[in-house]
């Protein structure tokens, strides 16, 4: 049975088991090899540097998780504007909006994250697909409006 577009409906059990991978986590980011020029930590203050990639799903945990290190990478590469597709959480609950949040606070004074995600509810913070991205520091305070 599939949901599309009832916000009045019972949540729905999307099964992490059959719909994620279990072979995917933020430990790829240590062992992958990047091809060409690697990407210095220091950049000049007339650049933005944008960070787009698939994570094929984050797992929260109770202080942030995979998220965690997707921020502290963020930080480590002065990363102005980070991307994130797939992310495969609930982002319109709040327990998930108070982690996300909470994490980046951590790392970073300034930032404006905004998600995208459908509105069928999930019954945990599991649900397949979508977006997230974060403006950090000076360029988040370029952000006028947002409309997701």
């Amino acid at each position: 049975k599939i949901m599309m577009n009832n916000q009045d409906a019972e949540p729905f059990d999307f099964s992490p088991s059959t719909t994620s991978p279990d072979n995917t986590n933020t430990s790829t980011l240590r062992i992958n090899k990047h091809i060409g020029t690697p990407i210095p930590n220091d950049k000049d203050d007339s650049t933005t540097r944008l960070f787009f990639t698939n994570p094929n799903g984050l797992n929260l945990g109770r202080t942030g998780g995979d998220f965690t290190e997707y921020l502290e990478t963020a930080k480590t590469r002065n990363i102005d504007i980070l991307c994130l597709a797939e992310i495969n959480l609930d982002t319109r609950k709040h327990t998930v909006q108070d982690k996300m949040r909470l994490a980046a606070r951590r790392q970073f004074n300034h930032f404006r994250l905004t998600t995208g995600s459908s509105t069928i509810s999930s019954q945990n913070e599991f649900k397949p697909g979508g977006t997230l991205i974060m403006t950090t520091d000076s360029t988040s305070a370029r952000i006028i409006e947002t409309s997701i």
